[in-house]
């Protein structure tokens, strides 16, 4: 038996009823605070998905405790956000899969749909079919941090399949490319090579991230392109 236990056990009888009182009242309100925090999150996320234009529902949940006494002065240290699909809007129309935000300090005005966030961090996940559609040609994984565009040209009866590759940046909310160099084709006029490379000489508009978020550093892997985002002061309504 703990030494706890035993204290309570050899504690007289109102002392011991008092402890057995406290902790089932401790247990009871634990329980009554997890179970306000669920209904919190599922009207959060029903929030988000109308002020943020969101496709589904997300993921949404509040981190503290007590919950209650947040709820009660509606400001929340931290919450949790995973939109998944999510859609930019405005200069762009990309899918994102997925978008996983951290929300600190949120406060709401009457609800989470007009609510006000001090800063957010995460990461956005673009696949490399959005970019294609925008860029009107396949674009692929290159390894390195480059992507690459294959093309098929045929000249006096020969045919060619030069490609051209690039490192993108993140430049004011839109991807930049880098380092653009095309393979060898001998042959091919260099006009057609110049044409080529006229994929990777413009500014890429991302458009307006869900959350009011900005992208700031970009990372590409096999699945896509992972966008570290940030924003501060941000308001959702």
């Amino acid at each position: 038996m703990s030494e706890a236990r035993q204290w309570i056990w050899h504690a007289d009888p109102v002392s011991r009823k008092s402890i057995v009182v406290t902790i089932i009242v401790v247990i009871v309100l634990l329980v009554a605070d997890v179970a306000a925090a669920s209904v919190q999150n599922h009207k959060a996320a029903d929030a988000f998905v109308a002020s943020q234009h969101l496709p589904a529902s997300p993921y949404v949940h509040i981190n503290g405790w007590p919950f209650v006494l947040q709820g009660i002065r509606g400001s929340y240290r931290y919450i949790t956000v995973q939109a998944d699909p999510a859609r930019t809007s405005g200069d762009a129309d990309l899918d994102v899969h997925p978008m996983r935000l951290s929300l600190y300090g949120v406060h709401t005005h009457g609800g989470f749909a007009d609510a006000t966030v001090e800063r957010a961090t995460g990461t956005a996940r673009i696949g490399y079919r959005s970019l294609s559609k925008g860029l009107g040609k396949r674009v692929v994984f290159a390894g390195a941090d480059r992507i690459s565009v294959t093309s098929k040209t045929t000249v006096d009866g020969r045919t060619y399949r030069p490609s051209v590759s690039a490192r993108p940046e993140v430049s004011d909310g839109a991807l930049v490319f880098h380092q653009v160099t095309t393979t060898d084709q001998k042959g091919l006029p260099s006009a057609d090579l110049k044409t080529l490379e006229q994929i990777f000489s413009g500014r890429f508009e991302l458009g307006r991230f869900p959350f009011g978020v900005h992208p700031t550093k970009v990372t590409m892997l096999p699945e896509g392109m992972v966008f570290r985002v940030t924003g501060h002061d941000l308001r959702l309504g």
